[in-house]
């Protein structure tokens, strides 16, 4: 008799689900089809694995209904662990979902339909099992003190935590192995993948696992936010910030706060806002750059969702995967002719970008180039129509028209020559602009207007990871944050070295904070009509600073005619420009001028 083939054709609704029967002598397991309206039901529960894939060879085997099936050694381990914590938590016995098996990965047609699927599997499935690899590093001690450390910061009241005095607050102090394992942990490569984002934020539950020790999601996520409301959270994430700055994605920012706040955010509206969207999925890392559509689209309202699905924008195919930038501007159009902020253009800027994307476009498989603007800025609008529906997408062009108005023009530039990675050149960077303020202002004194765009006049509060807008002059913290930095490098100090009381310490790290988040990657300019601003890196003399309607910061556009007489523009990036910021500056700014529409190519 014939032996039926291990994968058979799925119908609508259809999923495989694989059941570990045992591991001795060999790992045996039996898979079998169920439908997902089965599951939402509760007659077929099940969970799901989120784990990576990485690169390995197919060099192990096992038994899957009898079936030889390769697997690679990291999988293999995986399920062993997997069947040993079931066998020890009997109410974690069902049957599990896991790409790699459950999905015929030979059948391209199988995948461009389960695919875009991938978020009703995970968003359905009881628990999402996060399984991080085996135990190296001194995981195991890291997996066992995580909720002890967590209930210690839970009992510290809210507030920044000079990192000197952690004993003080009955914490282990900066260095010990409790902080150091825990970085090995988030810099292992699932914390940087955009599908495991999706997995594990739209979970109804998370369980992470490590070697064989096991711990609630919800533990390890309310780690990452009390470390943050105590301004804590660098302990942990410098090592794991620093490995993914090196290859140029920035999502080491938001390891433990990105995904708790993600998940927070999710569980309560079943959406991600755009903009936090945008923030959290860009240059994480997966295998093919379409899945980044996918992945950001799983966690967005279900009508956006919905639409996209539809429509086809999102090509899976062979080709599609291979031209992948044509998916990219299609779901790029959609989304700046229906998000009501102009977040798209404020994310457009890439490390790395393919020449056949428009200016516009981002680069979704690539990290920004900076920190996006502060969406609490106004300068689009002025009154409740802000003209909205006017912004529109050429259907057999690569350029979008964005209606607005010219407000300035760049004239000088302060670049960074060698960037933020030094109190040398932070310094040195920050005289020149000084330098260029003063003129600007004609002063010999520190204008306020150079210390507010130094920070674009919003402060750090590591409480809540916000910015607010500075009511008074920050004059304070700017004088401590440049005396402090002076002393540092004059006398080779460490923080911990400068005997500041906590209030001089948080003045300073408040206004370091800001002038980091804003000032990397940024050039600093004057404008012909005497301002000043913070704009992108290759910002030139000539470039024009427009309001977009709808649009939070100001933009700088070049157009094609240095003259600015042509119409189609390139968008250069976003910018701050002191006194131009807040709602109804710019409308009512004697230097406006006539409404007009911007090609953007």
């Amino acid at each position: 008799m014939s032996q039926e083939p291990l994968y058979q054709l799925l119908e609508a609704d259809q999923i495989r689900l694989l059941t570990i029967l045992s591991i001795n002598p060999t790992i045996d397991c039996l898979l079998e089809i169920s439908t997902l309206s089965e599951a939402s039901a509760g007659r077929r529960p099940y969970n799901a694995l989120s784990y990576f894939w990485g690169s390995e060879p197919f060099s192990e085997t096992v038994s899957c209904n009898g079936i030889p099936l390769n697997i690679t050694p990291s999988l293999f381990d995986t399920l062993r662990e997997i069947y040993l914590y079931q066998e020890g938590n009997p109410e974690q016995r069902r049957p599990i979902w896991i790409d790699a098996i459950c999905l015929n990965q030979q059948d391209q047609t199988e995948l461009e339909v389960q695919v875009p699927i991938m978020y009703d599997i995970y968003s359905r499935a009881c628990i999402v099992l996060v399984y991080l690899g085996s135990s190296k590093d001194n995981s195991d001690f890291a997996m066992t003190s995580i909720e002890n450390l967590r209930d210690r910061l839970k009992a510290i009241p809210d507030q920044l935590i000079p990192y000197y005095t952690l004993p003080e607050q009955g914490l282990e102090a900066e260095g010990h192995r409790i902080w150091t394992t825990i970085e090995d942990l988030l810099a292992r490569p699932w914390f940087s993948r955009v599908w495991t984002f999706q997995e594990a934020t739209i979970a109804e539950g998370i369980i992470f696992g490590c070697g064989s020790k096991w711990l609630s999601g919800d533990i390890l996520l309310d780690l990452g936010i009390e470390l943050n409301k105590k301004s804590l959270i660098g302990l942990v994430e410098r090592r794991a910030r620093r490995r993914t700055y090196e290859t140029g994605s920035r999502t080491g920012r938001q390891l433990l706060r990105g995904l708790g706040r993600s998940r927070q955010a999710y569980q309560k509206n079943k959406s991600i806002d755009i903009g936090s969207l945008l923030s959290s999925t860009r240059g994480r890392n997966c295998k093919e750059p379409v899945d980044h559509l996918w992945g950001m689209l799983g966690l967005m309202q279900p009508k956006i969702r919905n639409a996209v699905r539809s429509s086809g924008w999102i090509d899976y195919s062979v080709t599609g995967r291979s031209q992948f930038w044509r998916s990219y501007i299609q779901f790029s159009k959609w989304m700046v002719e229906n998000d009501n902020q102009l977040r798209l253009l404020s994310r457009a800027r890439s490390l790395f970008k393919p020449q056949e994307l428009p200016s516009w476009c981002p680069n979704w498989a690539s990290a920004e180039r900076t920190e996006g603007l502060s969406f609490t800025y106004n300068c689009g609008y002025d009154t409740e129509e802000s003209r909205r529906s006017e912004i529109t997408a050429d259907v057999y062009r690569d350029r979008i028209r964005v209606p607005g108005f010219r407000i300035d023009t760049i004239d000088q530039v302060v670049k960074q020559r060698s960037g933020l990675d030094s109190l040398l050149n932070i310094l040195a960077w920050e005289s020149h602009c000084l330098e260029l303020s003063r003129r600007v202002y004609n002063s010999d004194s520190v204008p306020e207007a150079h210390r507010r765009t130094l920070i674009g006049d919003l402060l750090y509060r590591d409480k809540e990871n916000y910015r607010l807008p500075c009511e008074q002059d920050p004059e304070y913290n700017y004088n401590l944050w440049r005396a402090s930095l002076e002393k540092m490098l004059a006398e080779d100090l460490g923080e911990r070295e400068l005997n500041q009381s906590v209030v001089e310490y948080q003045a300073w790290i408040e206004y370091n904070e800001s002038f980091t988040m804003i000032c990397e990657g940024r050039a600093f300019f004057s404008t012909s009509k005497g301002r000043i601003g913070l704009g992108p890196s290759d910002v030139a003399k000539g470039d024009v600073v427009c309001v977009f309607y709808s649009g939070s910061p100001l933009y700088v556009i070049r157009f094609k005619d240095r003259n600015g007489k042509g119409e189609e523009a390139e968008l250069v990036g976003e910018a701050y420009v002191y006194g131009l910021m807040l709602k109804g500056q710019a409308f009512n700014s004697p230097d406006r001028e006539a409404d007009e529409k911007f090609v953007l190519i």
